[in-house]
């Protein structure tokens, strides 16, 4: 962490990742150490997780993952949240990039993998203790597409139906390789930064011109004063039942949607028989 250098917000990062440290389940990634370096400066090891994230494993399959295939990633992914929240932790940034993977292998075949959720607490908690956070490169805005219209107006007051929008919209995402806003997507802001030939340095510089191009208002206007496009309208082939929940968990208004993990996995697993 190169950009804390106040001893007393060193020490305050480390004694709030000491708490993480103590969470430990099988869909969350394991805070293992904290310390400070010959320079002073704070380090974090955490549990090594080698087979990419969601991202890639969109990417992987075609820019879309099946329904059953996706369901039993997601609900694995809610019961590492329903496990953090019930620590009182709200991660805030849930998406794609951070469910990390891990293959499990097995003979004569390419075995499963285990969904763990990243970055949990550690950005909100380096960024009270004074340090900047930066966007992943080639993530471009990523966040935003994910964020729910109440993390939008006051990131500090949100409380966990937040994050369950985040997990929604993720699901959303990877049944259908659209945000359940009209965003450009990933793949489309790396093509038209492409067809630049380096005009654009940056997939965010790519954005904001393809927006402008496309008359697009900014994220936060949409998030802000439209609605999520039902998933059917995407995709039409998504079961109905899968795509009522889907829908509820991306509802604008908070109360709406479904309100803890537990009540969106079983809900999942239930049109999943």
């Amino acid at each position: 962490m190169r950009d804390l250098k106040d001893d007393l917000l060193v020490k305050r990062f480390g004694r709030e990742i000491r708490l993480l440290q103590n969470l430990i389940h099988v869909n969350v990634v394991r805070c293992i150490e904290t310390g400070i370096d010959d320079e002073g400066k704070p380090y974090l090891v955490t549990e090594f997780v080698p087979d990419g994230c969601l991202e890639d494993e969109l990417l992987e399959n075609g820019g879309r993952l099946s329904p059953t295939y996706t369901a039993n990633l997601i609900c694995q992914v809610l019961d590492g949240l329903e496990y953090i929240h019930t620590h009182s932790i709200i991660h805030r940034d849930i998406k794609p990039q951070n469910i990390l993977l891990r293959r499990h292998h097995k003979k004569g075949g390419s075995g499963h993998l285990t969904p763990k959720l990243a970055d949990f607490g550690l950005a909100v908690s380096y960024a009270r203790a004074g340090g900047t956070r930066y966007t992943k490169p080639k993530t471009g805005m990523g966040t935003l597409m994910f964020m729910p219209p109440e993390q939008v107006q006051s990131a500090r007051e949100v409380r966990e139906p937040a994050d369950i929008y985040a997990v929604g919209s993720t699901l959303y995402y990877l049944l259908t390789g659209q945000y359940s806003f009209d965003f450009p997507t990933p793949p489309e802001i790396l093509e038209f930064q492409k067809k630049g030939l380096g005009k654009f340095k940056t997939p965010q510089e790519a954005l904001r011109a393809l927006m402008q191009l496309r008359r697009i208002m900014h994220p936060f206007q949409i998030i802000l004063s439209e609605n999520p496009v039902p998933i059917r309208q995407r995709d039409s082939s998504i079961p109905r039942e899968l795509a009522e929940v889907v829908d509820r968990a991306v509802r604008k208004d908070a109360g709406a949607r479904f309100q803890s993990a537990a009540e969106f996995r079983n809900a999942l697993r239930r049109v999943m028989r």
